[in-house]
């Protein structure tokens, strides 16, 4: 079971006010823009979005604001994961009661799945809380330390009846061709790296999850539309643009000079929350601004 999804879909920050509380008034904007710049959908409350620095009352009424925003054809994925699977089947349920698209769920990550067994039993147990929506794996063993093979972990978890792919962050092109090869015409495989964007998509990527789709798409759309007209040299610059751009913002504090340069372009985002306490570099930000690869202000 999937959507199935194509393009780009942000992982959209959550906004904060200058207290540190939520502010969903912002997250029409927000929506607003993603549409406007050709971004396909919102995987909502995942790491650009500080998901698990938000209480689950503060991510289930972020879902309803972007629920509530959405415009016709654009997907909004629910992150459910959390460190206690009792509170990702919590939140699980609100966004199937809510109307969100799919869900997607990392595995727990402070006490961890012994092995592939106990993760697929614990992602199951997710599964069957969604009710009959699509429900992905987030692989991020970067920041999870939960690292399995996921060729094994598709095959396993394909007996699951809305298993609907797997949300792919990992570096590794090798294995995520291999899973391309293999479940790609039967299952979503999203890119999470955006900096390796053509080389996902020369090994077969149609969907990308990132956070720099947020500010910066219609480079993207440059560069998918380069690489479609087969116009391989130029996709190689425009992608060299891509890189350059992470580049840049990794020098920096990521999220909190994304929120900046957000911010410049009319969404007010606000700065990140404790325990990120990084200070954005706004000289970082418009460095980044005067690039030229952000959209236009909303």
């Amino acid at each position: 079971m999937n959507l199935p999804l194509r393009g780009l879909l942000a992982a959209p920050h959550t906004p904060f006010d200058t207290a540190g509380d939520v502010n969903l008034s912002v997250i029409p904007k927000q929506a607003a823009a993603l549409v406007r710049n050709g971004v396909a959908g919102a995987f909502v409350c995942g790491t650009t979005g500080e998901g698990l620095s938000l209480t689950i009352a503060e991510r289930m009424a972020v879902l309803d604001a972007w629920l509530a925003a959405k415009s016709a054809g654009f997907h909004v994925i629910a992150h459910v994961g959390a460190a206690a699977e009792r509170d990702a089947i919590a939140l699980t349920k609100h966004a199937v009661a809510s109307g969100a698209d799919a869900v997607a769920a990392l595995p727990c990550f402070y006490h961890r799945p012994s092995g592939i067994d106990a993760a697929i039993d614990s992602f199951a147990a997710i599964a069957d809380a969604a009710s009959g929506i699509p429900t992905y794996y987030y692989h991020l063993p970067g920041l999870t330390q939960v690292d399995f093979s996921m060729m094994d972990f598709i095959g396993k978890a394909s007996r699951l009846e809305n298993f609907a792919g797997c949300k792919y962050s990992k570096p590794d092109l090798i294995e995520y061709a291999q899973l391309v090869r293999e479940y790609g015409s039967v299952y979503d495989l999203p890119w999470g790296c955006d900096e390796h964007y053509l080389s996902a998509t020369l090994a077969g990527a149609v969907t990308y999850v990132g956070s720099t789709y947020n500010h910066s798409a219609q480079l993207y759309h440059k560069l998918q539309a380069a690489i479609d007209a087969g116009q391989l040299t130029h996709a190689r610059e425009l992608s060299g643009n891509v890189q350059q751009l992470i580049r840049m913002l990794v020098t920096g504090c990521v999220i909190p000079t994304q929120k900046r340069i957000l911010t410049s372009m009319g969404l007010p985002v606000g700065d990140v929350r404790t325990p990120l306490s990084y200070a954005a570099d706004d000289d970082l930000a418009a460095s980044v601004i005067a690039t030229g690869w952000i959209d236009g202000q909303v």
